[in-house]
């Protein structure tokens, strides 16, 4: 698999010269994750920085018996429970493989050596952490002002295939409601489709 696919969404964040593109790809590891799989169990520490090549990825928290699906990434996408990740501590969510992929898996203490090495690195990380908070007010502004309808759309506009890839059940949860109310607003679109 080519490392090309990374090191464009790297620099679509910041120019890196190639020097610096050489050393991370040196410190990159390629995996193909199984469906059904787990990068991360709830209770272990995010080590890692993960890159989706190819493949579908569930973030989700387990309690009282029940998963609660936090999040979703897929091609192209960065991958890590942040809090987790940036603190170095045990995390309280879990990631899943929902569709086999390939990924490119970085450590944290590569990623720390990176910036060390090169403030452009450290420029990157700035960068992308600010895209993510970015894209997180949009998100808390999407649920405070929207309804479930357009949330689960804005879901399907970044995810097209999200129906195909996961559980209607896993795409309720995130969405915070019922699985019936979830088969409500499918229906409904559906019906509107074909008027």
């Amino acid at each position: 698999m080519s490392f090309e696919i990374f090191k464009d969404y790297l620099t679509s964040h910041v120019p890196l010269e190639e020097n610096l593109l050489a050393e991370l790809q040196l410190r990159t590891k390629e995996f193909t994750v199984s469906r059904g799989n787990f990068l991360l169990l709830p209770g272990e520490v995010n080590r890692y920085t993960y890159f989706i090549v190819s493949g579908f990825f569930r973030s989700f928290t387990h309690k009282e018996g029940f998963d609660r699906t936090l999040g979703f990434f897929g091609l192209g996408e960065l991958c890590c429970l942040t809090t987790s990740y940036l603190k170095q501590q045990k995390s309280k969510e879990g990631i899943l493989c929902e569709q086999e992929g390939t990924i490119y898996r970085v450590s944290y203490y590569d990623w720390r050596a990176l910036e060390d090495i090169s403030p452009e690195f450290l420029r990157l990380t700035k960068k992308i952490l600010t895209d993510e908070l970015l894209k997180l007010i949009n998100y808390n502004e999407l649920i405070r002002t929207s309804s479930t309808t357009e949330q689960y759309l804005s879901l399907k506009n970044h995810h097209p295939n999200i129906s195909m890839l996961v559980s209607q059940k896993s795409i309720a949860s995130y969405l915070g409601i019922s699985e019936s109310t979830m088969s409500g607003i499918i229906k409904s679109l559906l019906f509107s489709s074909k008027k």
